[in-house]
Order: C-alpha cells, then sequence, then structure tokens
C-alpha cells in the first residue's frame, strides 16, 4: 500500500484528490493518504450547512465551507488538525478492524483513546476524532480527521449553526464536546501521530509525497469542490420562515435556490412573493430582490 502525503493546504484540493483516488483505485490501488488543511468547515454530503454550522461567520471570516463525498456531520479543519484517509478494496474493507488499527496506533503513543458513539474516538468524555465513510466501485474510503493542536475556540465557533429552525430531512451533526490530543498527551506531534497510523494500518512508516494528478479529470472534480453549487447547491430541500413585525414569509429551497415563497400578513392575507423565486439562499440576494421592505430589513440582521 502506497502511504502518500499532500502538500496542498487547500480543503478543496484535497477533498478532490480524495475523490480522485477513490475514482481512480483499479489504475492507483490502495492507499493511505495524509493531509493538513488549512482553516475550513466541512458538511457531510448529505448535510444542511446553514443548519450545522456558522456560515455567516465563515463568509465573513474568510473560512472556506466546503461538501465531502462521505457521510456523517461536520467538522472543522485547521492547521492543528490531521486528516488521514484510507481507500482500499472494498471486497476486502471491514470497519472494526481498521478502527482497531487506528485505536492500536494512538495508544502506542500514549492516547487512551476508545470508540464511543458509533464512529468516533474518544479520551474520556472528549471527542479528538470522527470519522467517516464513502463505497464507491471496487473502493471503500475509511477518512477520519484527530485533534491535535486545532484551534478549539475556533471550532467552537464555527459550529454555531446559522439557522437552526431550518426544516428538513437533512443529516443532523451530532454535537459532542472535544478535546486536543495534546491536552492529554502534551508533546505528541503531527508527524509523529501520522507515522504511528502509517506503521498500523499501512505496514510502513515511509511516507512520500502525491503530485498533482494531470488527469482532466481531477481538473473537473476540484473545479466542483470550489464550487457554489456543490458546497451549497447540493443541500437536501428545505424550508425556512423569517418573521417580520407585518408578516411570515415561507420559503422553500431546492439545490441552493428559492423555488417557493409565501407571504402571510396579519389579517390572514396570503400571497406568493415571485421577485425572490430563483434567488439563491443568501442573505444578500434575497434582501435585495425581497418585495416586502418590512421583511427586508430583519432579514439584513440574518447572519447566513
Amino acid at each position: 500500500m502506497r502511504v502518500c502525503w499532500s502538500a496542498s493546504t487547500s480543503i478543496y484540493y484535497n477533498l478532490a484528490l480524495e475523490e480522485w483516488c477513490v475514482d481512480e483505485f483499479n489504475r492507483q490501488g490502495p492507499l493511505l493518504l495524509f493531509y493538513v488543511d488549512g482553516p475550513a468547515l466541512v458538511v457531510g454530503k448529505n448535510q444542511n450547512p446553514w443548519r450545522e454550522a456558522a456560515t455567516g461567520w465563515a463568509r465573513r471570516t474568510g473560512v472556506p465551507v466546503a461538501r465531502r463525498i462521505s457521510g456523517g456531520g461536520t467538522v472543522f479543519h485547521d492547521p492543528g488538525n490531521l486528516n488521514f484517509s484510507l481507500i482500499v478494496p472494498r471486497a476486502d474493507y471491514k470497519k472494526d478492524a481498521v478502527f482497531e488499527q487506528t485505536i492500536a496506533a494512538l495508544r502506542s503513543l500514549g492516547a487512551d483513546v476508545a470508540l464511543q458513539d458509533g464512529n468516533s474516538l474518544f479520551i474520556g468524555d472528549k471527542k479528538v476524532s470522527g470519522t467517516a465513510f464513502c463505497f464507491r466501485g471496487q473502493a471503500a474510503m475509511h477518512h477520519g480527521t484527530v485533534l491535535i493542536d486545532a484551534d478549539l475556540a475556533q471550532l467552537r465557533a464555527s459550529m454555531k449553526p446559522a439557522l437552526p429552525e431550518i426544516a428538513t430531512r437533512a443529516i443532523a451533526s451530532r454535537p459532542a464536546s472535544v478535546a486536543n490530543i495534546t491536552d492529554f498527551v502534551p508533546t505528541l506531534t503531527i508527524d509523529q501521530i501520522a507515522t504511528a497510523l502509517a506503521k498500523h494500518l499501512a505496514g510502513t512508516t515511509t511516507r512520500d509525497p502525491i503530485e498533482r494528478p494531470t488527469d482532466p479529470k481531477f481538473d473537473a472534480l476540484l473545479q466542483r469542490h470550489a464550487s457554489w453549487e456543490w458546497c451549497f447547491g447540493y443541500t437536501p430541500t428545505f424550508q425556512w420562515k423569517i418573521e417580520s413585525a407585518t408578516n411570515t414569509l415561507s420559503l422553500k429551497v431546492e439545490k441552493g435556490h428559492v423555488v417557493e415563497a409565501i407571504n402571510e400578513w396579519c389579517r390572514d392575507r396570503i400571497e406568493p412573493d415571485p421577485q425572490i423565486l430563483g434567488c439563491p439562499f443568501d442573505p444578500t440576494h434575497l434582501a435585495t430582490h425581497i418585495s416586502d421592505s418590512e421583511t427586508a430589513a430583519y432579514l439584513r440582521n440574518y447572519d447566513f
């Protein structure tokens, strides 16, 4: 099995690289990939970013919001967080065995981790690692994060839902109290943890750089991962209401765009608002096109 390290710190690049390695598994073979991103919010494939994360905060601070191809909940990446992706033959993949190897690797460094909540690693009552999965063609991807020296204040700020009252069937995250592994074993480094994971998951401590694929398919994947249409537009259908002093505006949103807008006024008057149909679900776009000035003023106060 190859063990590689991506030199890129771009969340979009690394998620595209993961997906490309899954898609090209029959040609590329098994792989253990490591990478460290700059600050980024990453939602699961079937999640609603506005309900799961501080999307307004991310926009104001320049933190990118990304969507991965695996399920699970929303996570925050930064330079203190190690990401690993194990891509193996689907027929040979055994989730329990991979968790056992991951736990053995971390325990060999003095981190007394244990599996809890199905797919998360805890030390005591603090979550230090999350895991998600993707199965496509002949490949299985088991990838996870390890909090080593992450900015936990920024992580917590990023996880405050912008619009928690959204009505949707999208997958919800499971909130957990988190900690860095270095809170328990202060001397540990990203390099030490990557080396231990490589030894236990791949049987080697040698890591090679991975070059940018020259395949046009990778370029297309990178473009998609960085697109609004994937990061926000892929969100499952949802509904949201905004109440002003004069009326309630009910929105139905599909593929990130308003497909239904109904104004309900105080005196049992109900009428559509066609001016915002087709608008992206974005406060600036909505406030600009909405017909009722009172609702528009309320909308500008929402930070999503």
